[in-house]
């Protein structure tokens, strides 16, 4: 038996080493939704956020809620943060996944199904993708130095 044998997904498909916002071609898409792995970190993550998302579209009008709506994602390079948000991004829109080679079609949220042992954390999740979201991804690549600020 050869090592490659105890893998179930080919070892030598193409696997992307950088997760970008730009890129949306249906296997690209399919592969980061298929293959995202739900650690107890992710997890509890997936809860803080989503706690939070929904509080506000349960009080839409209460300022203390609806103020703080900023989300902050941070960690070393290479720790997952372009992955997470995309895969945010993919939830929060209702994201209908497509794959080139069988043709089948799922929402982002069913790719959780199995991946989510909580069953609150996952109703949460269900209830803050039920309605409608624009979703607006994209990388921030500029460079700036002293020379390019001007006075106001």
């Amino acid at each position: 038996m050869k090592i490659q044998d105890l893998f179930v997904r080919d070892l030598n498909r193409q696997i992307n080493g950088v997760v970008k916002a730009e890129q949306l071609e249906p296997a690209v898409v399919w592969q980061e939704l298929d293959e995202f792995v739900v650690t107890p970190e992710i997890s509890q993550l997936f809860d803080k956020f989503f706690q939070a998302y929904v509080d506000v579209i349960d009080n839409p009008n209460d300022p203390a809620v609806s103020s703080q709506n900023g989300v902050w994602i941070s960690g070393f390079f290479g720790s997952g943060k372009s992955h997470f948000l995309k895969i945010l991004s993919y939830l929060l829109e209702g994201f209908e996944a497509q794959d080139p080679s069988s043709g089948t079609k799922k929402k982002s949220i069913d790719f959780l199904k199995t991946r989510i042992e909580d069953p609150l954390l996952f109703s949460l999740i269900r209830k803050a993708v039920s309605g409608t979201c624009d979703v607006m991804l994209f990388n921030i690549d500029s460079k700036a130095d002293a020379k390019d600020v001007h006075a106001a």
